[in-house]
């Protein structure tokens, strides 16, 4: 058996890295400790949240893990429940859902809130295959049953989209 020790290891050109299969590439990250208000919805279609991340993949042959958190929802506010599903698109492209996500009649994806969990979390995790090396933009989107008002998170709460480029 034979041992290979390094000290530095160079590319031989520029954007040629080592990328080691299973190792973290890039990471991107959205974060709000305490949100100063309410962050609502009051559609029964689904509503971009306006929190997003944006990553621009180093490699087609890699792949995204997307991971989302919202501290404490109240989607019983006025309507009777909330739900949420976690979008992504390529460039300029139409926001699709992550992991083909089925929106009828409610997405599930990112959760449910309604009086039987009021004030519990909202979380997801999943992953998209990159097919571009155009900017990737992912984003929480969130409706109610009858589109009265439904918090996605409460005042005071926190959030956080997290977004990491995995190399395969």
């Amino acid at each position: 058996m034979s041992i290979l020790k390094v000290d530095t290891i160079n590319e031989k050109t520029s954007g040629n890295g080592v990328q080691i299969t299973g190792h973290v590439v890039q990471v991107g990250h959205t974060y709000d400790h305490q949100v100063s208000a309410h962050q609502s919805v009051s559609s029964t279609a689904l509503v971009g949240s306006g929190v997003t991340c944006v990553l621009t993949p180093k490699s087609i042959s890699n792949k995204f893990i997307v991971s989302f958190t919202s501290s404490m929802a109240q989607g019983d506010n006025a309507a009777d429940w909330l739900a949420g599903a976690m979008k992504y698109k390529i460039g300029s492209g139409s926001y699709v859902y992550v992991d083909g996500v089925d929106d009828s009649p409610q997405p599930y994806n990112i959760g449910y809130s309604a009086s039987t969990n009021k004030y519990a979390p909202l979380t997801f995790t999943g992953e998209v295959d990159i097919t571009s090396t155009s900017a990737y933009t992912f984003e929480p989107f969130f409706r109610t049953d009858d589109g009265n008002l439904g918090r996605w998170l409460h005042a005071r709460g926190s959030y956080s989209l997290l977004v990491m480029e995995i190399a395969q």
